[in-house]
């Protein structure tokens, strides 16, 4: 390289160290030159010159002009070039086809190194330029393998060593301004194989021999020679050779030192693996946007973190709509300032990943410097924040957790410095000293609180900060008669103070104190016997009324314990101390013995509570309910007595209850044969009378209706018996199917009639099905009959759920209806709101569609307004039915 690089890159030697060099490469005819990746300006050689056809032109030569005279042909390589070069390789190697500004053609190679500085930014490309027009055209004649006159222009390209081999593969020739770790002539002899320490990087020794053996030629056959850090690696070529008979002579080629350029990729990889794991650790990926045409390309760790497989296609503008709207005009307008101007973006945003997840995102972008032309590529990373971005959150959360914490409390909180300054006050501390908190804040505690100086405040303050101790005690203003309650607490800024109105809990001690005293007197008056005894059993406490009970007195109770004094029979004490120790309280009886061995029953109420120390204790209240217990006795003989003649007086309700059903029946019968008698010579005697009798003929007429009337009340009576009487077979009821039919029954009877009628499918209810049809028929038949006065008439049968959750079923029309005022009347026997002239009929039907309903466990109810309609529901509770999902059944008119 001559010397005149070496003034191109820091920290080079001077001229005068590279004066032999420099001659070296001159000689060789090697022209060397240097590019700025920064500016794009070229420093030429003179050779380096010469083979342009740049003599006479300034040495500086921008890299633009350079390329306008490479053929457009090899032009395109240089692209590729370059991106290997950002990618990490350290050199490189470009043959290709050029014009002078005199118009001549020439076949250029530049050899080429990247240099960088101490943190591996590309600075400059420096290398060298061969001429190969000469070697190009020139025909290559054979070489002779035994000692003919070996020159480098005979061969294809020009390397650091030429060797020759005989027809074993031997070396016998090699010369190259270099050395393979010893002098050429010790290599004399040798197989490439049997060099020291030789072994091939990419194929085997084998492969290769076998292709020598073949006679095949043989490029870039890559080998490392030598052991540790003094190993380096070569890269030959070779062709066979042959004599004018086309005898096989042996092998000739070249050879290239490529240590470099291995140790450089091996760096290149370690590099990348360091960064591979950072960028996996630190949750970083990179990306690259190449221009105009936008084509991006992300790391791997970019597309975990955007939830992007490996191998699924992934564009800049499927980035963009992960990013929330005003992020994504942001980041647009960032990459447009990045390739106009040159300047570095970094954006934080929310983003939804193509997983689903939500992410914070930290995108950040720089211009790649080009070494022709403008911007072609942004470079960037993209990475994970949303761990800091959480942290942060919760650190908010927690400073704002922590401020409102403090400003809610209800007690005063403060914190000064170490020269007794407010540095924060609180909402309350502002109301307890009267104070704003700018009024505060800054100002002496001294200078607030004059009345603290040279009392307990100040020495306990003044304490906690010498001492670095909190400090906690009770004091009064004597100023205001409050009693406050301090917590200080020290740390390295200053002390925190917590204080609050304790006035109030004094009071609420003395309080306690006087109900202790209450509680003393209640427990040495009280007229029950009152123990109190430890876990143990111990009798520690017995009032007045215990000691008279017992007949013992306070010091024998207390060493008899709580075993003395129960009955060592009464299994009752065991399930009393069990439900004492679950529950912490328990009531039951016991059996108790007193001092001079006479037994009683007692009431005990038992609790247990935790005293001051910490142990558990039981109080129990004892009554001697011996009276009590015998009164129960005597009770309990007169209610069998009494329970003896309750069955006697039901078994002859039972008795009359039947012979007034017998009488009924009876009745209902004897009385059906003088009707029949009545109305057969009612009719008779109608028949016979003259039609001028009008008088006549008007009796005889209400006398007929009279015992028709009485006919249909008899016949009531008996219906009404029997459904008291029948016995319920329930069973699932189709309840739309029996409206329809009664429906249609009533429409045959009167078939002039235009009645709208509505049943909603599917009810269906559990019960007894004639009884069912039997209070359909009643309900139905009054709708009927109600609405006959109606041009439009309307019936309608459907259900509703209730609140409580169960089905009822409705019967609603818009006939004549009642008032509410009467409803009480609906369903009773024989009570009729309409005169029979209006609407005829006997007044029991309703009355039996209670009994149905109230035979099924339900319940009917009734809503109506004069002249406005009305509505009866029912629930049946052996039995509910679906609601219906939707009506499909259409209204029918007739």
């Amino acid at each position: 390289m001559s010397s005149f690089l070496y003034r191109m890159i820091p920290g080079a030697p001077d001229e005068a160290a590279g004066a032999i060099l420099n001659s070296a490469v001159r000689m060789t005819g090697l022209g060397c030159w240097t590019c700025d990746v920064a500016t794009g300006k070229g420093t030429l050689s003179p050779e380096a010159a010469r083979i342009f056809g740049f003599e006479g032109q300034a040495s500086l030569v921008a890299f633009a002009t350079w390329l306008r005279h490479v053929h457009p042909d090899d032009r395109i390589m240089l692209p590729n070039i370059e991106q290997q070069v950002r990618a990490g390789q350290r050199t490189f190697s470009f043959e290709y086809r050029f014009t002078t500004p005199e118009g001549v053609e020439k076949r250029l190679k530049s050899d080429g190194e990247v240099i960088v500085n101490d943190r591996g930014e590309l600075l400059a490309l420096a290398g060298t330029v061969l001429d190969l027009t000469e070697h190009a055209t020139r025909r290559e004649v054979p070489l002779a393998v035994s000692g003919l006159v070996r020159t480098p222009s005979q061969l294809e390209t020009a390397h650091e060593w030429f060797w020759e081999q005989d027809r074993d593969f031997r070396f016998t020739g090699w010369s190259g301004s270099a050395h393979l770790g010893a002098p050429p002539a010790r290599l004399i002899g040798f197989r490439r194989w049997e060099l020291p320490y030789a072994v091939p990087l990419r194929s085997t020794w084998q492969e290769h021999v076998e292709a020598l053996q073949r006679h095949q030629p043989f490029r870039e056959f890559e080998y490392r020679l030598g052991l540790g850090p003094r190993a380096f690696y070569v890269s030959t070529s070779g062709v066979p050779v042959f004599d004018s008979e086309g005898q096989f002579l042996g092998y000739r080629g070249t050879a290239l030192d490529i240590t470099r350029r291995i140790r450089a990729e091996e760096q290149a990889r370690q590099r990348k693996l360091l960064l591979e794991h950072a960028s996996r650790l630190g949750h970083l990926g990179a990306w690259s946007l190449r221009l105009p045409d936008m084509e991006a390309t992300w790391s791997d760790e970019s597309r975990s973190i955007l939830g992007c497989g490996s191998d699924d296609t992934l564009s800049w503008f499927d980035v963009l709509r992960l990013l929330e709207g005003p992020a994504q005009v942001e980041l647009r307008g960032a990459v447009l300032d990045c390739i106009a101007r040159g300047t570095r973006f970094s954006i934080e945003t929310r983003a939804q990943t193509l997983r689903g997840k939500q992410v914070w995102l930290r995108i950040m972008g720089e211009p790649e410097p080009a070494l022709m032309g403008p911007v072609r590529r942004l470079l960037g990373a993209i990475q994970d924040i949303s761990d800091r971005k959480e942290d942060e959150e919760r650190l908010s959360e927690a400073r704002e957790r922590l401020t409102a914490t403090l400003e809610s409390i209800t007690e005063g909180f403060f914190t000064v410095d170490r020269q007794w300054r407010y540095t924060y006050a609180n909402r309350e501390a502002e109301r307890m000293t009267h104070r704003t908190r700018e009024e505060l804040l800054g100002r002496l505690l001294w200078e607030i609180v004059p009345s603290f100086a040279g009392t307990r405040f100040q020495h306990e303050y003044e304490r906690a900060l010498r001492e670095c101790r909190s400090v906690h005690f009770e004091e009064l203003l004597p100023d205001t008669g409050t009693w406050m309650e301090i917590h200080a607490y020290p740390f390295s800024q200053g002390l925190a103070v917590y204080f609050q109105d304790i006035t109030e809990r004094k009071k609420a001690r003395e309080a306690l104190q006087a109900g202790e005293e209450r509680y003393r007197m209640l427990f040495e008056t009280s007229m029950d016997a009152i123990l109190q005894a430890d876990a143990s059993g111990r009798v520690s406490a017995a009032n007045a009324a215990a000691c008279a009970i017992f007949s013992l007195s306070h010091e024998q109770l207390c060493s008899r314990g709580r075993q003395g004094l129960v009955a060592a029979d009464d299994p009752r004490l065991d399930s009393l101390l069990q439900e004492l120790e679950a529950n912490g309280r328990a009531v039951t009886q016991l059996t108790m013995v007193r001092g001079d061995g006479s037994r009683f029953e007692a009431e005990v109420s038992a609790a247990q509570y935790r005293a001051s120390d910490g142990r558990s204790y039981t109080s129990m209240v004892l009554r001697d309910i011996s009276e009590r217990l015998r009164q129960q006795a005597e009770i309990v003989l007169l209610n069998k007595s009494l329970s003896a003649r309750v069955k006697l007086r039901t078994a002859e309700l039972e008795s009359a209850n039947a012979e007034l059903k017998s009488f009924a029946h009876s009745l209902a019968h004897d009385v059906r044969a003088p009707l029949a008698v009545i109305e057969g010579f009612g009719s008779r005697l109608q028949a016979c009378l003259p039609d001028q009798d009008s008088r006549a003929r008007h009796y005889l007429a209400r006398m007929r209706e009279a015992a028709h009337r009485l006919q249909t009340y008899v016949e009531a009576l008996l219906s009404q018996a029997r459904i008291s009487q029948a016995e319920l077979q329930p069973s699932l009821v189709d309840l739309s199917a029996l409206a329809e039919a009664i429906l249609a029954e009533l429409r045959e009877r009167e078939p002039h009639r235009q009645v709208r009628t509505f049943v909603e499918p599917g009810l269906i209810a559990r019960g007894d099905a004639t009884l069912l049809r039997i209070a359909l028929e009643n309900l139905l038949g009054n709708s009927w009959k109600y609405t006959g006065r109606r041009p439009h008439a309307e019936i309608c049968f459907s259900a509703e759920r209730q609140p409580d959750g169960s089905c009822a079923y409705c019967v609603s029309d818009n006939g004549a209806g009642f008032s509410m005022a009467c409803a009480h009347k609906l369903f009773g026997t024989f009570q009729r709101l309409h005169t029979h002239s209006e609407f005829p009929g006997t007044g029991i039907g309703l009355a039996n569609v209670r009994r149905i309903v109230a035979r099924h466990r339900g319940r009917i109810w009734a809503e109506a307004a004069e002249d406005r309609g009305a509505r009866f529901c029912f629930t049946l509770e052996l039995g509910t039915a679906p609601l219906a999902a939707s009506s499909t059944r259409t209204p029918k008119s007739d």
